[in-house]
């Protein structure tokens, strides 16, 4: 998604960076990139099927960068394991705010919003605050980083952080 004018987009059910099974990668570059004044998408979602796997990316599974991309909510993924939520098959780096990208939400507090966000090979979420200022009131919140779905075991090595 790019451009001021991508706006109210939704990216639900879907295999990204992985094959029809969930259980091996395939990756692109990076999985799903929402910059250049993107607003107000939503990745996932809280209802049944909403979700998608985004895994086995070479780069990022989920990038949000720019001023003015701002609004995105990326809700009820695993993002960086397979598709049984119990085993890694990461991206580089779960999921990426950077270049100014602000108020975007990552899980949420409503039933379904929680991410699981493992098995990365470096990081699970990570805010590029330094690179820009104006990257504010970008929220992470109620989301299992580092766990499997369950929320009390790790998905494998390398299973990720937040920075």
């Amino acid at each position: 998604m790019y451009d001021p004018g991508t706006t109210g987009n939704s990216v639900q059910g879907n295999k990204i960076g992985t094959d029809v099974t969930g259980m091996l990668a395939l990756g692109n570059y990076r999985g799903i990139l929402v910059e250049g004044g993107s607003s107000n998408n939503l990745i996932g979602g809280i209802d049944a099927g909403a979700g998608n796997l985004i895994s086995g990316n070479n780069a990022a599974g989920i990038r949000i960068s720019d001023a003015g991309t701002e609004g995105n909510l990326v809700k009820g993924n695993f993002i960086g394991i397979d598709v049984t939520g119990t085993s890694r098959l990461g991206n580089n780096v779960g999921v990426r705010i950077a270049e100014g990208a602000a108020n975007n939400v990552i899980g949420g507090t409503e039933e379904g919003a929680r991410n699981v966000i493992s098995g990365n090979d470096d990081t699970g979420v990570y805010m590029d605050t330094e690179e820009v200022e104006g990257m504010t009131g970008n929220i992470v919140q109620g989301n299992y980083i580092g766990t499997d779905v369950t929320g009390s075991a790790t998905a494998g090595p390398a299973v990720g952080s937040t920075r």
